[in-house]
C-alpha cells in the first residue's frame, strides 16, 4: 500500500513539475500569435481587413520587389490562402527581367516553393544552378542553396555544399559578410539545422556558433549588428533556435538579466503593431516583416509544425489548379532574357543604353500633339467604317475604346529625353542644411574600362542643400542628375529597401562575388539602407566600390 502511495506521489510530482513549462509554452504561444496578428492587421487595414485581398493586391503588385518574405511567412502560418495570383506575378517578373543577383533569384525560387509552385521551370533551373555552382557562391548564396535543396524532391549530393558552408566559418565560429556576425551566423544555423542531429561536423559548428550568439546577446535581450542594437538580429536568432528545436524564449543561454529574446524584440514594437529597426525609430518595413517571420517560426515551434524553412508540411494551395498555366508563362525565363533590367535606371546617353529614349518628347505640348493624332486616327477609322456602310454601333466600340485607352496612356505617362531627365530637378523648400557627397572606385582604378576613371574618382566632393527627410539615396540621385552619372538600383525607396547595384556602369559582382557599392556617412558604415538614412546638416557622404563588401573602403 505504501509503495502505491509513493508511486502516486511520484506521478503527481512529475505532473506538477511540468505544469510551469506547459503554462509558459501556452503563454508564449498566445502572445506571439497576437503580435503576429497585429502585424498582419497593420498591413491589411487598407484591404478591407482581408489577408487574401492583401495578397492579391499589394503583395502581388510588389512581387519581385519586397513582398517575398511576407509571402513566405504567411505560407508558414498554417492558414489556407491562395497564392496563385502572387506566384503568377512573380513568374511574370522573373520572365521579363534579367536578375543579376543570384541570391535574389534564389529568394524568388524559395518564395515560389512556399506558394506551392516548386514545379515551375524557374524554380527547377534555379535549384539546378545553385547545386552546380555552389563553389562560386558567397556565404549567402550557399545558405540559400541549402534551403532550396532541403525543399527539393530531386536527388543532389548535398554533402559538398554543407562542407562549403562549414568552410566559410570564421576563426571564432561565426559566419559573416561584412562586419556583421549575428544575422549571418543565425542564417547559417538555419540552413544547417536539418543536418544537426546526423552530421557530427555540423553539430560541432552549430554548437560553437550558439555559444558565440549567447555571448553577443545584450542585457536587454537583443543584439548589435553593424555597431547598433536592432530588431532584425533578434529575429534571425529566434528563427535559428526554433530550426534546431530549441525553445527561443525559455533556453537559459538566451536569457540575460531576466530578459528573453522576446523582450529584446518587443523593445522595437510600435503602437500600431509594426516594428522599428532601431530603438525609438520609426516604422521599418524590414524589421516588421522579419518580426512576422520570427513570430511565425516561434509559433511553428510551439505547435510542432517544423522549422520556418521546412515547406514539406504545408497544406495544399487553393490555387494549385492555376499553377500549370502560371508555370508555362515563365518558360522563356530559362533562356537568358533581353528584357528590361531588374531595377530602376538613371542612365546617361549612350549607345549601350536604351532605357531612356533619345527623342525629344519632353518639349512642352507634345502630349497635345500626340492626343490630336490619336483622335484624328480614331475619327478616320470610324469614317472609313461609315463609308463602307458598317453603321451598327458595335462596329465603332472597339476603335473608340482603343482611342480612349491610347489617350489615357499618353496622359498618365511622362516621357523624357536624357537631357530632359537630368535637367528635371525640383527646387527645395525649408532647407535645413548642406551635405557633401563623393563617389569613388579606387580599388579598381587602372582596370581597362571606359567607365573607370584612372584616378578612381567618379564624383569629386560636391555640396548639396538638404531639407527635412532627405536621405543618402535622395542626395545620390540629385548628384547623379546634376553630373549625368548613371545609377542603377534595386528594391523600393518607398519603404527603405532600395540598394544601389550600379554607378557609372560599374556593377555589383563585376569584380568578384563580394564586390559592390557601399556608403559611409562621416567615415562610418551606417546600419541603415541608403534610403533609410536621414541626413543632418554638415554630414559627409562617401560612396565607394568595394571588392570585399566594405573592407576595401577602409
Amino acid at each position: 500500500m505504501k509503495s502505491k502511495f509513493s508511486a502516486l506521489y511520484l506521478c503527481l510530482a512529475v505532473v506538477l513539475a511540468f505544469c510551469p513549462a506547459v503554462s509558459a509554452y501556452n503563454e508564449y504561444e498566445s502572445r506571439i500569435q497576437g503580435y503576429a496578428e497585429d502585424i498582419i492587421d497593420f498591413n491589411i487595414k487598407n484591404h478591407n481587413g482581408s489577408v487574401q485581398e492583401w495578397i492579391d493586391a499589394s503583395l502581388a503588385a510588389d512581387a519581385g520587389n519586397d513582398s517575398e518574405w511576407y509571402i513566405i511567412a504567411l505560407s508558414q502560418r498554417g492558414e489556407k490562402y491562395d497564392f496563385s495570383k502572387y506566384a503568377s506575378s512573380l513568374l511574370d517578373y522573373v520572365q521579363n527581367r534579367r536578375i543579376t543577383n543570384f541570391v535574389t533569384r534564389q529568394k524568388y525560387a524559395l518564395a515560389l516553393i512556399a506558394c506551392g509552385f516548386e514545379d515551375s521551370d524557374f524554380v527547377k533551373q534555379t535549384i539546378a544552378e545553385s547545386a552546380e555552382g555552389y563553389e562560386t557562391l558567397n556565404v549567402m548564396g550557399v545558405i540559400f542553396t541549402l534551403h532550396l535543396l532541403n525543399n527539393s524532391d530531386r536527388n543532389f549530393d548535398i554533402e559538398p555544399i554543407i562542407e562549403r558552408l562549414l568552410s566559410l566559418a570564421k576563426a571564432d565560429g561565426s559566419w559573416s559578410v561584412l562586419s556583421d556576425t549575428v544575422d549571418v551566423t543565425s542564417m547559417a544555423i538555419q540552413a544547417l539545422s536539418p543536418f544537426y542531429l546526423t552530421d557530427e561536423k555540423v553539430m560541432t559548428a552549430v554548437d560553437r556558433a550558439l555559444v558565440l550568439l549567447s555571448q553577443k546577446q545584450l542585457e536587454d535581450g537583443d543584439f548589435i549588428s553593424y555597431g547598433v542594437a536592432n530588431a532584425e538580429s533578434v529575429c534571425q536568432v529566434i528563427i535559428a533556435l526554433t530550426s534546431l528545436g530549441i525553445d527561443p524564449f525559455g533556453d537559459e543561454r538566451f536569457i540575460k538579466n531576466g530578459n528573453t529574446l522576446l523582450d529584446g524584440l518587443l523593445k522595437y514594437r510600435l503602437e500600431d503593431g509594426s516594428f522599428s529597426h532601431l530603438l525609438e525609430g520609426g516604422f521599418s518595413h524590414t524589421a516588421t516583416v522579419q518580426s512576422l517571420c520570427a513570430f511565425t517560426a516561434a509559433n511553428r515551434f510551439y505547435n510542432e509544425k517544423g522549422a520556418f524553412y521546412d515547406f514539406s508540411r504545408q497544406t495544399e494551395n487553393p490555387g494549385d489548379e492555376s499553377q500549370e498555366d502560371s508555370s508555362e508563362q515563365a518558360e522563356s525565363s530559362l533562356t537568358e532574357t533581353t528584357g528590361p533590367e531588374e531595377s530602376s535606371n538613371i542612365s546617361t546617353p549612350s549607345e549601350e543604353t536604351s532605357e531612356i529614349s533619345g527623342t525629344d518628347k519632353e518639349k512642352p505640348g507634345y502630349k497635345a500633339w500626340v492626343i490630336a493624332v490619336i483622335v484624328f486616327l480614331t475619327f478616320t477609322l470610324c469614317l472609313v467604317l461609315f463609308i463602307r456602310k458598317k453603321r451598327k454601333i458595335k462596329n465603332y466600340i472597339m476603335p473608340v475604346a482603343i482611342g480612349i485607352i491610347a489617350v489615357l496612356v499618353v496622359l498618365l505617362t511622362d516621357f523624357h529625353s536624357p537631357e530632359g531627365y537630368y535637367n528635371d530637378t525640383t527646387s527645395k523648400t525649408n532647407i535645413t542644411g548642406k551635405v557633401s557627397i563623393t563617389v569613388r572606385c579606387d580599388v579598381i582604378a587602372g582596370e581597362e574600362s571606359k567607365y573607370i576613371p584612372k584616378s578612381g574618382v567618379i564624383l569629386e566632393k560636391e555640396f548639396f542643400d538638404i531639407q527635412n527627410g532627405d536621405t543618402v539615396y535622395d542626395i545620390l540621385i540629385e548628384a547623379a542628375k546634376a553630373n549625368k552619372i548613371q545609377i542603377e538600383t534595386n528594391g523600393s525607396s518607398i519603404n527603405g529597401t532600395i540598394y544601389v547595384s550600379g554607378i557609372n556602369y560599374i556593377y555589383e559582382y563585376d569584380y568578384g562575388d563580394l564586390s559592390g557599392w557601399m556608403y559611409k556617412v562621416n567615415g562610418v558604415n551606417p546600419a541603415l539602407g541608403c534610403a533609410s538614412y536621414v541626413l543632418s546638416d554638415g554630414e559627409e557622404i562617401e560612396w565607394h566600390y568595394s571588392l570585399t563588401i566594405g573592407k576595401g573602403m577602409n
